[in-house]
């Protein structure tokens, strides 16, 4: 069975469903009559041809053990447990030692900057007033341009190994 579950190239939710089930490698029959349907039907949802109902899309994500917005979102590496649990685990997996400290500091300098931002964030929920500048320019670096988004302390640690900063 694959390690990791990739899905970069899963654009739609029958797409996602269907690499879901494969990676868990059960069969199409066997996932249908899990959920209660044929597998003429499941096929149609994988194909694309119809879209399940929500109530038979909580069911798919029980069964193959993944997050309903898994398959909902615009891009599955948006969901948390996928990043969590499948991609993250990979790259920790193959990671030295000396990395894995460097990941693990650069996590915590994220951390420390994730609770700033949510320290500022509810001090502007019990202050009713409008979003500053900082806090709309924080929101829209966390979440539509992270990437682009470190600190000169944290690119420090990005540098290849063996490279001094």
């Amino acid at each position: 069975m694959p390690t990791e579950l990739s899905l970069e190239r899963q654009s739609t939710l029958g797409s996602r469903v269907k690499a879901a089930r494969k990676h868990r490698d059960i069969q199409q029959n066997d996932l249908a009559a899990r959920i209660g349907c044929s597998s003429s039907h499941l096929s149609e949802i994988e194909s694309d041809k119809k879209l399940p109902s929500l109530e038979r899309l909580k069911l798919i994500s029980e069964e193959l053990d993944i997050t309903v917005d898994y398959f909902l979102l615009d891009t599955p590496h948006s969901c948390k447990t996928y990043l969590r649990d499948d991609q993250l685990a990979s790259i920790v997996e193959r990671c030295n030692t000396s990395t894995l400290r460097r990941i693990v500091h650069v996590a915590e300098l994220f951390l420390e900057e994730q609770q700033e931002y949510e320290k500022r964030l509810a001090q502007y929920e019990l202050s009713g007033g409008e979003l500053t500048a900082e806090v709309t320019a924080d929101y829209l670096r966390r979440e539509h341009l992270p990437d682009r988004a470190f600190s000169s302390e944290k690119a420090r640690y990005y540098q290849p190994a063996g490279t001094m900063p």
